[in-house]
């Protein structure tokens, strides 16, 4: 895992260094950097080495000749197979770090080397013959990648921080991501909270020169096809060949073991292929602790070496701010301290942990897919008191009933008289836009949510929050549900009933042909997931605060923010909430992080 951060063009008197110190939490064991002799190009990188501890695979890594210059993040998870082809065509490897492979793959292939590589990757290269700059962010976006101009330089990232350090002033916060924030509860890509500074999307590519300036290519998203031919019975094969590759490193890799079909999934497989991780169970994570108990004795069961950690159950204003100024975006999701204190409980146990989430939208899983039933499969319209509002909007497309259903907040109409003293309008149209360009009319509509679903909110919310927590505590975390491999199968399949009847059907499918005992939980009930521990926070406590914010005293919200979000009493706390959350962290951000010479 690293930290990554070029600049080109105009990188005179930058403090280069010290941005790249706000990226040691991705990587502590080293730090490296190269500059181009013409000094107008920079590459720097954190790095903390999962595979190749010496000399020859620190980073920045470049070819035999030195005309390309390579930094990345996360793992290449076919580079055994896709090194020995190279080698074959003549290209001379120096090292066994599974990033090297990308710089032949280029030198082979071009920008079309994305086709070859497999695995959660980020990374950014320099071609000095052709002066130009290749950065991309992986197919589902586990890895994140930013990226701002500024007069005729480009500045590329794996987070915010740096870029924000380099800027000569910290940019002004977005209306129109706040905006997205109140009404689907994160912010799609390209989008981020920053004004100036944009996100890849998942599955994108950035290239830059000189002459042309920033652009962008979509190099893949998931099937726009079903396919009769993809027979459910090849999950065994795809998902044994994904976690075996995940379980590649020259560190120990640990699994993070829950209660429920994903987690008995993973371990199943783990077993079959003959591994024997160290495990690890979270408990607190639910009411009951049923599920705690059920996961230590699946793990027994499969001689799996096991221990538990606790989850605390008390929450404090002070934690919600630690969290908050972690996340480089807010997010309306109701996790953040949980997320956060997972990954130092990882931290404990190893600097690599494999992880179950991802599995929902690729096996209709989400409980807002099986919610409210009709007779399509699919849940029918949201009720609410706000009556005559929310079903116009939720009838004005499925992609807005499943979007209410999923985060009911604010309508687009709310947010937009909220945000309205910025002049940035905001519509249903523009609201729905991030969610829209992944909709294929000849798809089922089911396909199609799990489809909005995994290239918006997991890869713009869910993914990002994870990786986020485990890199700010030095653990990289892999997902194996999050392989292409594995979406590219499961919204291929032509649409079975059965998903809708059955969550996570197919899962289920593979656990009952397992020749072993497991427990029952495991098979026939979902996991138990997180019961919500709110703050203990009142309504008047919030109110105060985000009066008093950034958006409201400088004038980016209307001053009747109050009477807007008094509108609909059932869910008047939640929406408090979405507005304090965004009120604390651009008070973190904006008034605490003293930018220009942190």
């Amino acid at each position: 895992m690293s930290g990554l951060l070029a600049v080109c063009s105009k990188i005179e008197s930058l403090p280069l260094r010290e941005a790249l110190k706000l990226l040691v939490h991705r990587g502590r064991d080293d730090a490296g950097a190269w500059q181009s002799p013409d000094k107008h190009v920079w590459l720097g990188a954190t790095r903390m080495a999962i595979t190749d501890f010496s000399q020859s695979g620190r980073l920045p890594l470049k070819n035999e000749s030195g005309t390309i210059w390579l930094i990345a993040d996360g793992s290449v998870t076919n580079y055994n197979s896709l090194r020995r082809r190279l080698e074959l065509k003549g290209h001379r490897f120096i090292s066994s770090n599974d990033s090297e492979v990308i710089i032949h793959a280029y030198e082979m292939w071009n920008e079309s080397c994305l086709d070859y590589l497999e695995g959660a990757f980020s990374f950014i290269l320099w071609d000095t013959k052709a002066r130009q700059l290749i950065a991309s962010r992986d197919r589902s976006g586990v890895k994140p990648m930013y990226y701002t101009e500024y007069e005729g330089s480009v500045f590329v990232s794996s987070e915010p921080g740096p870029l924000l350090r380099l800027l000569p002033e910290t940019p002004q916060p977005n209306p129109l991501a706040a905006a997205y924030m109140m009404t689907l509860g994160y912010i799609p890509s390209p989008e981020t909270i920053w004004r100036s500074i944009k996100k890849l999307e998942p599955g994108q590519l950035l290239g830059w020169s000189v002459r042309s300036g920033v652009r962008l290519r979509r190099y893949w998203e998931p099937p726009r096809i079903t396919l009769k031919r993809n027979r459910p019975d090849q999950f065994s094969e795809i998902i044994e060949e994904i976690v075996g590759r995940s379980m590649m490193a020259d560190k120990t890799v640990n699994f993070v073991m829950p209660d429920g079909i994903d987690g008995t999934a993973l371990a199943t497989v783990i077993n079959r292929l003959g591994h024997q991780p160290e495990t690890l169970t979270l408990t607190g994570l639910n009411g009951s602790g049923k599920g705690d108990r059920s996961a230590a004795k699946y793990a027994e069961q499969l001689d799996f070496p096991h221990a538990s950690e606790s989850i605390s159950a008390q929450r404090t204003e002070a934690d919600l701010r630690n969290a908050l100024s972690e996340y480089y975006e807010p997010s309306a999701h109701s996790q953040l301290i949980r997320m956060m204190e997972m990954g130092s409980i990882f931290a404990k146990s190893s600097q690599l942990m494999i992880s179950y989430q991802g599995s929902d939208p690729i096996f209709w899983g989400s409980r807002w897919y099986h919610n409210k039933p009709s007779s399509n499969g699919l849940f029918g319209r949201f009720r609410s008191s706000q009556g005559s509002a929310v079903r116009k909007f939720t009838g004005s497309s499925p992609i807005a009933n499943h979007v209410w259903h999923t985060h009911n907040r604010f309508l687009p109409s709310e947010a937009a008289e909220i945000i309205a003293p910025s002049r940035i309008p905001f519509t249903t149209d523009l609201m729905l836009k991030p969610l829209k360009r992944y909709y294929v009319d000849k798809l089922p509509l089911q396909r199609n949510l799990q489809r909005i679903d995994m290239m918006t909110y997991y890869a713009d919310c869910l993914f990002p929050m994870l990786d986020k927590a485990s890199m700010s505590n030095s653990v990289e975390l892999r997902l194996p549900f999050a392989d292409r491999r594995l979406i590219e199968w499961g919204l291929a399949l032509a649409w079975d009933k059965k998903e809708a009847q059955v969550p996570k059907y197919f899962l289920r499918e593979f656990l009952s042909d397992v020749k072993q005992d497991l427990p029952e939980s495991s098979i026939y009930t979902d996991d138990e997931g997180f019961t919500e521990l709110p703050l203990d926070i009142s309504p008047h406590q919030m109110i105060d605060t985000i009066q008093k914010s950034y958006w409201v005293e400088e004038g980016y919200w209307s001053e009747d923010w109050q009477a807007i979000a008094n509108k609909e009493q059932p869910n008047r706390q939640a929406r408090l909430w979405n507005l304090y959350i965004l009120s604390l962290w651009v008070e973190i951000w904006y008034k605490e992080r003293p930018w220009a010479g942190y």
